[in-house]
């Protein structure tokens, strides 16, 4: 525009302004800030708008976008008029529409205008197709601005702008703006921010992006930047596939099918060495060490722990959802042929310097959420091997070992909670596994060999040997930064005691000192910790649940070994009576006991009658095994017929501890003393118990008190055993026939005894019962006399009020001389 020109504007703006005919003779002190930049805006405003000469406006235009603030002065009438004058000039002046269109940007740049006026100046241009349009443009920049203007749309009317992209079908166009990498990926990484947004909440646009290859377009820019090693831009490729697969069956479902978790790998390895390279170190090599072993020795950057992180946000996304919507079993087995596994374990057992306790807490969290119902995920991990660093003052040294050994020793060696649980969870996942379930439960007993009495470090061997690492954490002798090593082992052995094979083999391996087995020192371990109290209810808890499980399902070989004397029976037995430890460690206590006495044999001499109702554990110890029936009556006469047994379980039942019980103590965040299936083995062992102690009157001759042996079971054991106890109503009369408690056939544990198989006919049984008749009869009486009498006392005492209800905690009664001080 010609000078003159503009001076004849600037006058007729002046006028129009004043009212009156400018003074060309005055002279008028110019303002010393010059105009207004509002002024400035209103007047190219104006010369854009009415000027018919295409170059004038494209000054205008230049001007305009000169002006500083611009954002702050241009009204809403502006922005309107200026996208009218853009759509006018498409297709016919590229300058004009790229002109307004840096404008706009300009404008509605937040870091120079208020959030307020620039909503205002966004919702008068509210129109996506048109910038849309602006993407077939080869000018880098007008695509640039044009990607930031919808960005800014999307952030101030989302619903608007998605429901104009949905209805223009453009997102491809925003897609293959991810392949420009030109000006060092600025406009890549601008599509990269809007998709970001575009995919955070609309599962619409989650779906369309994700099948007009999204996933790869992602992964593609993923690998161009050196994928671990990528920073902020890899991150934001990560959080756009999170958000495209978060809730979206259509898009998980896809993502599983396309196989596109194997990108993933390759991210996950870059934490640790391989096992190649770590086994080529053992080779002679001439020169300096490899560039990885120092590489691998130095902590990750900042960057790079979040895309770690992004990484387990989406494997565990998607495995979440596939459980919801019952395609957990496909989804783990493509992610297991996609090689995730081993990478996990790559990053899980990575060394404690490279990444921070929170990145493998994630990792071995995911995991878990791998290994949940899927055999092959089990078998998958279980044959893992993986890279391990160990130091010592000498040397650091590399060696590649079983993820199962370097799961236990993570378990042992970890303060952290969260890490111990998931490492606990791992474990009991692969023992429960129908495939894995025999090798790895083996693996972890392998070698059981006696720890050194004193406390040991962890110890490192070839990688591969996990009985001492069990040994020492179950027999207290492992310098371990947990307090809580020893809990989680036992419930590991109760759950590899669960296989078959595993239980019958621990039960004889041999073990150094008085005890010859595992099982026997095992079991005074036990006792010892009770009765030095070295542990808290729930360790306790922990190191009971194996002795019952061996007792209800391996009892055959089990109670052979534990009952050759009553000495293990008879301590759980007193230890019920020890009023001063906890309710719960007295209740399962008494339970241990019970179970002793459920997994007995029933000999021939019990079942003939021949033993006294009344016989001391010293007795029995020296027998050559102890029968159900005799401890069955020392456990009637210590619970009163199993009335003290009641009402403990009443007590405990109303508990916490037992009410808010997890469902498995394997998978719960902090020890606990009961789980689902604990509950259950106790509650049967209470159920078969209570049967066999509560008395059932019977007017039968002592002749006919055992019945005959059932024909399923006639070749290992009586059908029934019978253990006389007195009741009131028998020792109000001397001479009467006692009560007969029976021990139903189907109350017996299904589990056959070789030693203490019955070669006896019934017709024996009976002719041995008539001969020891009267010598039963007349001790009888006599048990039913005293039993009389301290009824008497016990009624006398009640009248009289000196005798309450105990406490729970410790048993005692508050009027008893016996009483403990805090009553």
């Amino acid at each position: 525009m010609s000078f003159l020109v503009k001076q004849l504007m600037k006058s007729a703006v002046g006028q129009a302004a004043t009212g009156r005919e400018p003074d060309p003779f005055s002279v008028t002190p110019s303002a010393p800030s010059g105009p207004s930049h509002a002024a400035v805006v209103r007047t190219l405003m104006l010369r854009i708008e009415t000027c018919q000469v295409a170059q004038d406006r494209r000054e205008a235009l230049r001007e305009l976008s000169n002006v500083s603030d611009l954002g702050v002065y241009l009204t809403v009438e502006h922005s309107r008029s200026l996208l009218q004058i853009a759509k006018d000039a498409v297709g016919v002046d590229h300058e004009i529409s790229s002109g307004v269109l840096d404008i706009l940007s300009a404008a509605t740049d937040p870091a120079t205008t208020s959030v307020d006026h620039s909503e205002r100046v966004l919702g008068a241009v509210v129109d996506v197709p048109f910038f849309l349009g602006y993407f077939d443009d080869a000018s880098f920049w007008s695509k640039y601005h044009a990607v930031q203007m919808i960005q800014r749309l999307e952030q101030a009317h989302t619903a608007t702008v998605h429901q104009q992209l949905l209805a223009t079908h453009g997102l491809h166009a925003i897609i293959d703006v991810l392949n420009d990498d030109s000006n060092g990926g600025a406009l890549r990484n601008e599509g990269l921010i809007l998709l970001a947004a575009l995919t955070a909440t609309n599962q619409e646009l989650q779906t369309i992006i994700a099948f007009e290859n999204g996933f790869d377009s992602l992964f593609q820019i993923i690998q161009e930047e050196s994928g671990l090693a990528g920073g902020v831009v890899v991150t934001d490729c990560l959080s756009t596939i999170m958000n495209m697969l978060r809730g979206n069956n259509a898009t998980q479902k896809f993502f599983r099918e396309m196989g596109c978790a194997r990108h993933l790998v390759p991210i996950l390895n870059a934490i640790s060495p391989s096992a190649a390279e770590v086994q080529g170190l053992a080779k002679p090599v001439a020169g300096e060490a490899p560039a990885w072993v120092s590489e691998f020795s130095q902590s990750i950057s900042a960057d790079a722990s979040v895309t770690l992180h992004r990484c387990f946000a989406i494997l565990q996304c998607l495995l979440q959802g596939s459980d919801m919507n019952g395609e957990g079993p496909a989804t783990r087995t493509a992610l297991v042929h996609s090689g995730l596994i081993p990478a996990l374990a790559a990053v899980a057992f990575a060394p404690a310097e490279r990444v921070d306790p929170a990145i493998r807490a994630e990792a071995l969290r995911t995991t878990v959420l791998m290994l949940q119902k899927v055999r092959a995920s089990c078998d998958a991990f279980a044959q893992c091997r993986v890279s391990q660093r160990y130091d010592t003052t000498n040397k650091r040294a590399w060696f590649v070992g079983s993820v199962v050994w370097a799961t236990l020793r993570m378990m042992l060696s970890t303060a952290d909670e969260a890490t111990q649980v998931a490492c606990s969870s791992i474990l009991g996942a692969l023992v429960d596994a129908s495939g894995s379930s025999v090798a790895v439960a083996s693996a972890l007993m392998k070698n059981l060999s006696k720890p050194s009495t004193t406390s040991v470090p962890l110890p490192v061997h070839d990688g591969s040997h996990c009985g001492p690492l069990v040994a020492a954490a179950l027999f207290s002798h492992l310098a371990t930064p947990s307090s809580t090593a020893t809990y989680y082992v036992a419930i590991l052995l109760q759950q590899s005691l669960m296989v078959p094979q595993v239980s019958e083999q621990l039960l004889h391996v041999p073990w150094e000192g008085t005890a010859k087995t595992f099982f026997l020192a095992y079991a005074t371990h036990v006792v010892r910790v009770i009765q030095a109290k070295q542990a808290d209810a729930c360790t306790i808890s922990a190191l009971i649940r194996p002795l019952l499980v061996w007792l209800m399902f391996t009892s055959k070989a089990a109670v052979m070994l534990l009952g050759s004397d009553g000495a293990t029976f008879q301590f759980f037995l007193d230890w019920f009576s020890q009023h001063r430890d906890s309710v719960h460690t007295r209740f399962l206590s008494l339970i241990a006991s019970c179970a002793i006495a459920l997994a007995a044999p029933v000999t021939v001499a019990a079942a003939s009658g021949a033993i006294a109702p009344s016989r001391s554990m010293q007795q029995l110890s020296e027998a050559a095994h102890v029968d159900r029936a005799a401890l069955f009556q020392q456990i009637s006469e210590r619970t009163i017929a199993g009335k003290k047994l009641r009402d403990l379980a009443e007590d405990i039942e109303q508990s916490q501890d037992w009410t808010g019980a997890p469902s498995s103590a394997v998978t719960s965040p902090k020890p606990c003393l009961y789980d689902n299936a604990f509950k259950a083995l106790i509650g049967d062992i209470i159920k078969q118990t209570n049967h066999i102690l509560q008395p059932t009157v019977s007017a039968v001759a002592p002749s006919t008190d055992v019945q005959q042996v059932s024909p399923e079971r006639q070749e290992h054991m009586p059908a029934t055993t019978a253990v006389k106890v007195p009741s009131p109503a028998a020792a109000a009369s001397p001479r009467a026939v006692s009560p007969v408690v029976v021990i139903p056939s189907a109350q017996l544990p299904p589990v056959a005894y070789e030693h203490s198989r019955v070669d006896v006919t019934t017709e024996e049984v009976k002719e041995a019962q008539q001969r020891r008749s009267a010598e039963v009869e007349e001790k009888m009486a006599a048990q039913a006399a005293a039993f009389h009498e301290l009824q008497s006392t016990m009624q006398q005492k009640k009248n009289s009020g000196r005798l309450s209800k105990g406490c729970l905690t410790c048993g005692r009664y508050p009027n008893s001389s016996t009483s403990s001080p805090g009553h």
